[in-house]
């Protein structure tokens, strides 16, 4: 950290430049509010460089699939009860299955490889996407102001990858369960420990004093999620803690959005980076799609 471990300073939001955490105007840049960060302008929807916010992408993105996959229950299960599959994920089964949750003997057995990411936008109902996508707003939008657009969708995507290869990982490699018996994975949570494992161990590493104590805060959050993990049977504790570990090392690695501005190559790697994680959620997505119209097309 250039600011050294003893002085308390923060960073200005308009040049980057370290000035006393107490400054209402920066010496480098003479902002006289060097606290507020500049407004990004608007422009096209889909423009990165003009407003957009990939949090919002994301969330949309969630709540999108939730409401496939009630559909493709609902083409199952037409007597069903779409409110109960809705509000508490109950009887949802058929429409997380083939929709694409995480099934280790469909992914290892049957190569269906889409359920890696597909079982990330997918929730066990009302209740569980709420939860998951309060955090993510909070949590993404943190992210994305100090990384960047890019560098989040990298972390998110790599860090809900790997939650679902976890539980491939404890229960097969490590408990050595028969494919049958290793629990499925549904849900956001996995990614969302990513994106706060990043915020925890970057903001510890080099944030200001106020850095820290959200770090904290975080770090807490994610200690009490474990805990509770710990003791409710349907968290997956592996596919939290398989999510957390690689947001870790990113944050350990990862500089902020000011550095990443002055370096083109760096800016370059993770647009490609995050162009690659982009294109195998979309193809992971119309693959998921695809499997449940042809199961369930003559129903």
């Amino acid at each position: 950290m250039s600011d050294g471990d003893n002085l308390d300073v923060k960073r200005c939001a308009k040049c980057a430049a370290w000035i006393p955490s107490t400054a209402t105007m920066c010496a480098y840049c003479n902002s006289t509010s060097p606290d507020q960060p500049l407004e990004r302008p608007r422009g096209p929807a889909l423009s990165v460089r003009h407003g957009f916010s990939v949090t919002t992408l994301l969330i949309a993105a969630n709540f999108a699939y939730f409401a496939f996959s009630l559909f493709v229950q609902y083409r199952a299960t037409p007597d069903g009860n779409p409110l109960q599959w809705a509000l508490t994920g109950t009887g949802l089964n058929q429409g997380l299955f083939f929709a694409g949750d995480y099934n280790h003997a469909a992914v290892f057995q049957g190569h269906q490889w889409w359920r890696v990411l597909c079982a990330t936008f997918l929730h066990v109902g009302g209740i569980h996407i709420l939860m998951n996508m309060l955090a993510l707003k909070q949590l993404g939008e943190l992210a994305e102001n100090l990384f960047g657009p890019t560098k989040l969708l990298a972390v998110y995507v790599v860090s809900g990858a790997c939650s679902s290869l976890a539980v491939s990982l404890w229960y097969a490699g490590v408990r050595h369960l028969p494919a049958t018996e290793i629990p499925g994975l549904a849900g956001a949570s996995g990614a969302i420990f990513g994106v706060a494992g990043l915020l925890v161990v970057y903001l510890l590493r080099a944030g200001s004093t106020q850095g820290r104590a959200i770090a904290m805060s975080i770090g807490r959050s994610v200690l009490f999620m474990l805990i509770v993990g710990a003791f409710v049977p349907m968290i997956s504790q592996a596919g939290h803690v398989g999510g957390l570990v690689p947001g870790l090392l990113f944050g350990l690695v990862l500089r902020d959005e000011f550095s990443h501005r002055l370096n083109p190559a760096s800016r370059a790697i993770w647009t490609r980076a995050a162009s690659l994680a982009v294109a195998a959620v979309v193809v992971s997505l119309i693959a998921g799609a695809w499997f449940a119209f042809q199961h369930l097309g003559g129903r």
